[in-house]
Order: structure tokens, then sequence, then C-alpha cells
């Protein structure tokens, strides 16, 4: 039987916050990871904490082209991802939704809701051919605004993380 390279693409804040601890459980586990972020600085300091086992590309996830250069930079130096952790985020416009603009609105979207279906449309095959998996991380307030048709919290952005993480689990 061939041996198996567990290989890791932790994308969108894999350099802080929920996604470097996930790089971190990765590589403790054996894996190779490739590390996308927006955050030179904080890549650059998980690639020299990981010596070896961390291939660093700076990368917006919002954008078709920068996930393929993800999915690509996995496949040529590490052989192919057995799986993706996908993270992105961003808080949105702290505006109700008549004082915010309409490019604002729609930057959140891309980053909340058009990343996640661009992350799985560019893996997936990669993912397909090595038997991988996609993880896609949601908190408890998406199973509650996934189930109650995205109301809402109060006090909070309405094009903000709430509603991502009802799309996130919409997604798959």
């Amino acid at each position: 039987m061939a041996e198996r390279r567990h290989a890791a693409i932790s994308a969108g804040s894999g350099a802080a916050g929920f996604g470097l601890e996930a790089t971190r459980k990765f590589v403790g586990n054996g894996a190779r990871v490739v590390v996308a972020d927006i955050q030179d600085e904080a890549g650059r300091a998980i690639k020299a904490e990981l010596r070896g086992k961390v291939r660093f590309i700076r990368c917006g996830m919002r954008r078709k082209a920068g996930m393929q250069a993800v999915v690509d930079l996995a496949v040529a130096e590490l052989g192919g991802p057995d799986v993706m952790y996908h993270n992105p985020g961003t808080i949105g416009s702290a505006k109700g939704v008549d004082e915010t603009s309409v490019e604002a609105w729609n930057a959140a979207m891309e980053m909340l809701q058009t990343a996640i279906m661009l992350a799985i449309k560019v893996a997936a095959p990669a993912l397909k051919a090595r038997k991988g998996a996609i993880i896609l991380t949601s908190a408890a307030v998406g199973v509650r605004l996934y189930h109650r048709q995205g109301l809402g919290l109060p006090d909070r952005p309405p094009c903000g993380a709430d509603g991502r993480e009802a799309r996130a689990r919409g997604s798959t």
C-alpha cells in the first residue's frame, strides 16, 4: 500500500485565530500544511515556528484565482491535499442595513459566502483524487441562525459572521 503523505490546506485565517490552531494541530499530527492568509507577518511567524512543515501563501479568499493558487501549491509541493480546513471571515459593516453601502455589503458577502463556494469548487478535484475531506468552520450561532431562517442577533452587523455560520452549514 502506498504511504499517505498527510497534507493539509489551512485557508482563510490560516495564520491566526482558529486557523492558526488548526494549522498547529495538523502539524502536530504529522501533516505538512499550506497556510493561506492575507496577514503576511502572521504567515511568516507560523512558517518560522513550524519550520519545514508549513508553506505560506498570501492569499485572499474572495477570488477563484487566489484559491486556485493555494490548491496548486499544495499539489506541487505536498503532492495534493488530504484535507482542507476553510475558515474565511470578516466582521463586515458594524452599521445597520440602512447605513451599509452596497459595496460594503457585497464585499462582506464575497468573503462570507462566495469564498466558501470557491474553496469547495477549486479544492474538490484535488481532494477527490486523494479521497480527502473539507472542514468548514461554523460556530453555535450558525446552528441557531440556520434553523431560525437567519434572524440574526442584536447588536451584530447584518452581514457579519453570524450569517456566515449559517451559510457554511447550508453549503455542505
